[in-house]
């Protein structure tokens, strides 16, 4: 007599499984949404550096005060 113990699944897990029964449901549409949404994250490198410079000067005005 052989008995199988599986585990609970992770919360990952249980995430994955759940995307990808979204992905086989409604593939188009899920492409979509998914595409969209990394249209709307993304933000260009060179934009970031711009906000890095900014906030560097700044910081070095605020350091020496108003002369």
């Amino acid at each position: 007599m052989l008995l199988e113990i599986s585990m609970g699944k992770s919360r990952a897990e249980i995430q994955k499984a759940y995307r990808q029964r979204l992905k086989d449901k409604n593939k188009e549409e899920y492409l979509r949404k998914e595409s969209e949404s990394k249209r709307r994250i993304y933000v260009p490198s060179h934009q970031l550096f711009i906000s890095y410079q900014t906030m560097t000067v700044r910081n070095a005005i605020e350091e020496t005060g108003p002369t």
